[in-house]
């Protein structure tokens, strides 16, 4: 069975996902013409939203079974709601919401709990 937290297809979505909020935040640090818009989140929120995609890559290497598995992609994406929430829905647009896809759904597919092309395990709980 694959190593999750080191499974190259996870790493590049994990990457991409947290240099898209970075790059955000870095345009609009430089945008002279943003007319004083500044995004609601910030570099400490994208760390919390990086640890919590750590987290779960962590633990559901350790998962038994699909419930099991369900249970973490259920905790983990109530605390991406949670943290959009905080930041003014603006943290995870259409790109993150991908990256965040391809994780959790690789992540499954590699524990042999679902397959890419037969759900999108994230959509019950996902409200971003």
């Amino acid at each position: 069975m694959s190593n999750i937290v080191d499974n190259e297809e996870i790493k590049s979505s994990v990457k991409n996902l947290e240099d898209s909020m970075i790059d955000y935040l870095d345009y609009e640090d430089e945008d002279e013409e943003n007319d004083g818009y500044t995004p609601s989140y910030n570099h400490d929120d994208v760390k919390t939203a990086m640890n919590y995609i750590h987290e779960f890559l962590e633990k559901i290497e350790k998962a038994e079974n699909r419930d099991e598995a369900l249970e973490l992609v259920e905790e983990y994406i109530t605390k991406l709601n949670e943290l959009n929430e905080k930041c003014g829905y603006e943290i995870f647009e259409t790109d993150q919401r991908e990256f965040i896809w391809e994780i959790f759904n690789e992540a499954m597919n590699l524990k042999w709990f679902s397959s890419p092309e037969d759900e999108d395990v994230t959509e019950e709980w996902r409200e971003f």
